[in-house]
């Protein structure tokens, strides 16, 4: 499943590159999950899950997800600078993140749209995944049907709520 993509994407606001995630990645996909996660505005998710939230992915932690062969992870680059990343493991994707500083240029919408082809690709006609609150709406507007409530567990102890969403492919 891990292919391999270097692709340029035309975003609404600028041009970016998507391309598999590389271990020198790590550190800088890493920010970019932290400062996602800290601009949640903190009336949709309480301080204990915001902060077990963003410290839940160690950058050494991206960098086993990256080695790891049944996930296909990517890296948006914009101007030499990772601004956002997504996984896919099959047909669930696994995570869209897009700095706050590059939200709304079409970065999200660029990964989200390699992630459903390489599931394309792969055979699959249906993708799955679990969308946090405040990113719900996206997925709404990028032809996912929201399949109802659903939990994302952050550790041993402490799990999210969040949106179970389908879309075919």
């Amino acid at each position: 499943m891990a292919a391999r993509h270097d692709l340029p994407v035309d975003s609404s606001a600028s041009r970016c590159l998507i391309r598999s995630a590389r271990p020198e990645d790590a550190e800088a996909l890493q920010a970019v999950h932290t400062a996602a996660v800290s601009a949640v505005p903190a009336h949709i998710y309480p301080p204990e899950i915001l902060n077990a939230w963003r410290d839940s992915i160690s950058s050494l932690r991206m960098s086993s997800y990256m080695a790891d062969p049944g996930l296909l992870f990517l890296v948006a680059r914009h101007n030499g600078a990772a601004v956002g990343f997504g996984c896919l493991e099959g047909r669930l994707i696994r995570a869209v993140y897009v700095h706050p500083g590059h939200c709304r240029q079409g970065f999200g919408q660029a990964l989200l749209q390699a992630l459903e082809k390489t599931a394309r690709k792969n055979g699959f006609k249906c993708v799955f995944l679990r969308a946090s609150l405040n990113a719900a709406p996206f997925y709404v507007r990028n032809g996912y049907t929201d399949l109802g409530p659903g939990e994302f567990d952050l550790c041993a102890d402490l799990s999210m709520p969040c949106r179970r969403m389908a879309k075919a492919v």
